[in-house]
């Protein structure tokens, strides 16, 4: 529910062709999800899940929107619950886009069965924002280990290389972004680039302000 707080997305597939929408699922505890988010301005049917605790019939969702109580023993929503009704429902598999508080629940829960990471090189410091709230996890030998199934690479090409992409008989898609170097200074500082240091600094303290 952060994200949908932070970031108010659609959470609709966006394609250039037909698609039939996913369920979207929004996991609210605290009954925060209101009726003019944008998720309610696509097509798709959506299910609230909430612990009971905050009933949110009072805001009226339209009527391809359903609302179900899955609380646990603790208070929380019954996560291991919700995976196994959306299995009643025919949902074969599930994307969590979510903040590192859900995501940690799922990681803790040891309910996930495959990570798909976007990694960028660089390196934040210990006060930045984590991919997972797993609190929990302190030592070695309580980490919980992975297999790395495969790796890809996004590339960046420099000046006289070329591309080459053979599609075969079904065809091929791909995106290339292609720019003239402005040849101006460049400071990076993890998702912050800018010109230079200081305008890294006042992004940060706009960022933590709210006001990013």
């Amino acid at each position: 529910m952060g994200t949908i707080c932070a970031d108010n997305p659609r959470l609709n597939a966006r394609l250039d062709q037909a698609v039939v929408q996913p369920c979207r699922v929004v996991v609210d505890s605290a009954g925060r999800l209101r009726p003019d988010a944008l998720l309610f301005t696509v097509e798709g049917p959506v299910l609230v899940v909430t612990n009971g605790a905050n009933d949110q019939t009072q805001h009226y969702f339209d009527s391809r929107t359903e609302q179900i109580h899955l609380p646990d023993s603790s208070g929380k929503i019954d996560l291991e619950g919700l995976l196994l009704e959306l299995g009643r429902r025919g949902c074969n598999d599930v994307l969590v886009e979510a903040g590192a508080t859900l995501v940690g629940e799922f990681v803790t829960r040891n309910l996930v069965d495959e990570y798909l990471i976007y990694l960028s090189p660089d390196i934040l410091g210990t006060k930045s924002r984590g991919m997972f709230d797993a609190s929990d996890i302190t030592k070695l030998d309580e980490k919980i280990e992975l297999e790395i199934i495969a790796t890809k690479q996004l590339g960046v090409l420099e000046e006289g290389d070329h591309v080459v992409v053979k599609g075969g008989d079904v065809g091929a898609r791909f995106l290339l972004v292609a720019a003239r170097p402005l040849n101006e200074p460049i400071a990076r500082y993890g998702p912050f680039v800018m010109n230079t240091k200081i305008e890294i600094e006042e992004a940060i303290n706009d960022f933590s302000s709210g006001f990013f």
